[in-house]
């Protein structure tokens, strides 16, 4: 081995693990220093002292900011939001427009499912005959002894009524058992209206002899008999008429409503259900009005003949011959029966005479309402409702489809000798998550001498409630002596912090072997120690930072590029420890310090990587550690599994999983077709991207600094579109998820606002797979949009219970919220199915906890989160 490059190391552990490289394996040399400072540096590297222009989109964007936010000047963000500088108040404002097209975006939702029906179709209480003969007790079911009320709906003279509170009121007129043959009938001829009264007035003079025929074949069944003023019950009791008249007012349940195609029947000559009877309803808004019997008058007894109507442009005619002269045409002409509609019927008399003809025909002809609730204007809410069921079902259905698709086999190829890297950022761990994490790296059922864990440790920051820094908190999980650790030199780095001074860093270099349970892991520690003049966490650029130092370090290897000191530390260090050329690790699993990983899973990530060469990166399932500490906890534990067995193992099935969480996936660092190399994860586009420096706007600090694990996804996604992100549940890891409401808002608040502008940057991609409604675009795009109206679906939701209750509570007919409700159990149906299939029965009661608590998911956390969308720090989630 060269003898050691003269800017010095640390170093910790044994040396006896033997080295695999071959020995003629050439050494890296200490380069020049001017190979170290060379100019020549990718773009990646270089800095951008010119501030960007503008694209034409940004300005767009911008006029659309100000358009929205002109009436909160820079002095009052300054005094009442405390923005003080420019960069914060845009952000302010950027939020402000995101947060009104959010608004926007949920208001459409609400209005197109409750607002717009309401609007075109003003909701009534309706009832047809099926539905009063659906809602009464059945006769078989025995008349209430408690003194409880018999249900028997019945419609007299356009207005429904329960006649079981009739006979309670009246007991001495109706008696119970009478009531019950009149369920579900118009029972109007058993109540006569008087027709002088109604109708004497103005020029209208009913003869005194007019007798209406009624035709109602109510009449087969006695209701004359019972309800006739001329019983001898009435007649023992001169007031019961004009109390029951009374009780009549005041004890209306609904309206009773008529089809459209009754009120139309019999006017025209060809239709089928006019038959013998001669059939005249008329349409007045809404209101049906049925003129039979004063058709069947003689003329000279006909009243309404005293008023005349002189249409535009024709003869006089007699206002009733006018009226069912008009009414007839309408049907006939199939445009829908209301004269309402007809101008001179309305001035000339429905309007004229201080509105005699209304109240004449309100007092003596009303019938009922027509009914709308089936035609198209009326359902088109119905159909909105049951349209976004269908396609939620249908999207679940598809992803139910792809997780039963998705293989679950375990993958073990015989002699794995692929090189694995194992990143692990630190930042304010306590020792026992860093101790949990790195024992499970090196208990890992895969060969030590193929695989090398490299802990960041960003910054030289004490934790709290910690005794030391984490860094040292590091190096005595690992064993490093205490000795050396202080004579490791600092060396510089180009760093991706933001703000002044922060593009530069320095960190300090550990390795050694690992001794755990007769195992021998190797492993180096980088501590970003930060500049002499850093006197507030220093070294702290961000879990972003970290992962450059690796990706840059191995962007320079492949492409043959110089390197800063920090980076010729680091494959000094690299090829003394295990021996092998650092371009030689293909693979890099990432690792939060406060993830465990299961013995097999990085045997099984990196046999589902082979394969299929085409894989990019992959994920597997993981599970929550304290899923039982706390109420936070619980309603977390369903959300987990079925994010990874249900969206996950559907976007996988396309080869484009969206987002490999940061806390446990890998990624493949380059790959090999006929001796040629070709970098990926650490390729010069993705390296570049993932470093931008010039994090300016609400967009890219969401981006860059609170989603930056998703963010690194997209960017593989965009750069190889052709090639996968995929999703294994054989590899299994286990994280602790937030223990209080407060820490689980503040990871929310960043995974929630990350989400939706990673989604905008993956709607950007040109070449995601498949086509047209198959695409990934559309998903992305579902995805994009359900993340956004999340609290408008929980009011939907709640607008589906409260109209189940509304009609309950009318003894109404559920109907399309009946089929809306067992659509949505459809869905919550599927996913049982899935961890039935997986025996994870105890997901049947974490589903239960999750249910209760969707509007804390669906409604709360994505409010707050997008109020706290120019919110860029880690808050509550770790705490120095």
């Amino acid at each position: 081995m060269p003898p050691p490059p003269p800017f010095g190391r640390g170093s910790a552990g044994s040396s006896s693990g033997s080295t695999v490289a071959d020995p003629a394996t050439p050494r890296f040399e200490k380069p020049s220093p001017a190979a170290i400072s060379s100019p020549t540096q990718p773009p990646a590297q270089q800095k951008v002292n010119k501030k960007a222009k503008s694209s034409p989109a940004r300005r767009r964007w911008l006029c659309f900011v100000w358009l929205t936010t002109f009436w909160a000047p820079p002095f009052a963000l300054r005094i009442c939001c405390k923005k003080r500088d420019k960069s914060s108040q845009m952000a302010w404002r950027e939020k402000v427009a995101i947060c009104f097209l959010i608004l926007l975006a949920c208001t459409a939702m609400l209005f197109c499912i409750v607002f717009a029906g309401v609007i075109v179709c003003p909701p009534r209480i309706l009832f047809n005959l099926a539905e009063l003969d659906y809602m009464s007790t059945p006769d078989s079911v025995a008349v209430p002894k408690d003194g409880g009320v018999r249900k028997v709906y019945a419609a007299i003279w356009g207005r429904v009524y329960n006649l079981g509170e009739l006979s309670v009121a009246f007991p001495q007129a109706h008696k119970m058992d009478e009531m019950i043959q009149f369920r579900g009938y118009d029972i109007s001829s058993g109540f006569p209206r008087s027709v002088a009264g109604a109708c004497a007035s103005g020029p209208l003079r009913p003869p005194s002899n007019v007798v209406l025929r009624d035709s109602n074949p109510i009449k087969a069944i006695g209701a004359d008999r019972v309800f006739r003023p001329h019983d001898a019950r009435a007649k023992s009791d001169p007031g019961l008429e004009g109390r029951i008249r009374d009780w009549l007012v005041n004890s209306s349940k609904g309206r009773f409503a008529i089809s459209p195609e009754e009120v139309s029947a019999g006017w025209n000559p060809k239709d089928p259900m006019r038959g013998d009877r001669t059939v005249a309803r008329i349409v007045v808004g809404q209101n049906v009005y049925d003129m039979s019997a004063y058709r069947e008058l003689p003329t000279d007894q006909q009243w309404l003949g005293a008023i005349q109507v002189r249409p535009s442009g024709g003869v006089p005619m007699r206002a009733d011959a006018y009226m069912f002269a008009e009414a007839q045409r309408q049907a006939a002409g199939g445009q829908g029966m209301d004269l309402a509609n007809d101008p001179v019927f309305m001035s000339q008399i429905w309007q004229a005479h201080d509105g005699a003809v209304k109240r004449c025909l309100d007092g003596v002809f009303y019938e009922g309402t027509v009914d709308e609730r089936q035609t198209l204007k009326c359902k088109m809410a119905d159909y909105i409702l049951l349209a976004m069921s269908i396609l939620m079902v249908c999207v679940i259905a598809v992803k139910f489809l792809a997780a039963l698709l998705l293989p679950r086999n375990q993958f073990l190829p015989e002699g794995q000798s692929k090189f694995v890297l194992m990143q692990v950022p630190c930042y304010t761990e306590d020792e026992e998550s860093v101790r949990r994490t790195i024992e499970s790296l090196a208990r890992l059922d895969y060969d030590d001498k193929r695989k090398l864990m490299v802990v960041l440790c960003d910054g030289n920051i004490v934790g709290a409630g910690q005794d030391r820094p984490t860094p040292r908190i590091v190096l005595d999980v690992l064993g490093v002596d205490p000795s050396v650790i202080d004579l490791a030199p600092a060396l510089s780095y180009e760093s991706v912090g933001d703000g002044p001074g922060m593009s530069t860093n320095m960190a300090k270099v550990y390795s050694g072997l690992f001794q755990f349970e007769g195992r021998l892991v190797p492993f180096v520690v980088i501590v970003k120690v930060g500049k002499p003049t850093e006197l507030s966490r220093p070294g702290n650029r961000g879990k972003r930072d970290s992962q450059m130092i690796l990706m840059r370090f191995l962007n320079h290897l492949h492409y043959d590029r110089p390197m800063t000191p920090l980076e010729c530390e680091l494959r000094w260090h690299i090829e003394r420890i295990i021996g092998v050329d650092p371009r030689w690790f293909e693979y890099m699993l990432m690792v939060d310090a406060d993830t465990t990983v299961h013995p097999e899973s990085l045997t099984q990530l990196v046999a589902y990587c082979m394969t299929d060469t085409q894989i990019v990166g992959v994920c597997g399932e993981t599970r929550l550690t304290n899923e039982k500490s706390s109420f936070a906890t619980m309603i977390q534990v369903y959300e987990y599994f079925i994010s990874h067995h249900l969206s996950k193992s559907f976007e996988s099935i396309f080869g484009t999983v969206t987002c490999l969480p940061g806390c446990f996936c890998m990624y493949r660092i380059f790959t090999s077709t006929n001796g040629k190399v070709k970098p990926l994860l650490v390729s010069d586009k993705v390296v570049e991207g993932y470093s931008d420096t010039r994090v300016e706007t609400l967009h890219k600090k969401n981006l860059l600094h609170l989603g930056e694990d998703r963010f690194l996804t997209t960017l593989i996604l965009s750069t190889f579109p052709a090639m996968k992100t995929r999703f294994t549940p054989a590899a299994l890891a286990y994280t602790f998820a937030p223990e209080s409401m407060a820490v689980l808002l503040s990871q929310r608040r960043r995974w929630i606002n990350s989400t939706v502008h990673n989604l905008l940057e993956l709607m950007r991609v040109k070449d995601l797979c498949g086509f047209c409604c198959l695409s990934m675009r559309i998903v992305v795009l579902l995805d994009l949009v359900s993340t956004i109206v999340q609290p408008a679906m929980v009011v939907y939701l709640g607008y589906l219970i409260f109209l189940t209750v509304r009609a309950v509570s009318n003894d109404q007919s559920l109907d399309i919220v009946m089929v809306s409700f067992i659509l949505l159990a459809a869905i919550y149906g599927a996913q049982a199915f899935i961890f039935i299939l997986k025996r994870e029965f105890a997901h049947v009661v974490w589903m239960i906890i999750y249910l209760l608590a969707l509007p804390v998911f669906g409604f709360f956390l994505p409010l707050y989160s997008f109020a706290k969308m120019d919110d860029f720090s880690w808050g509550n989630t770790r705490t120095l």
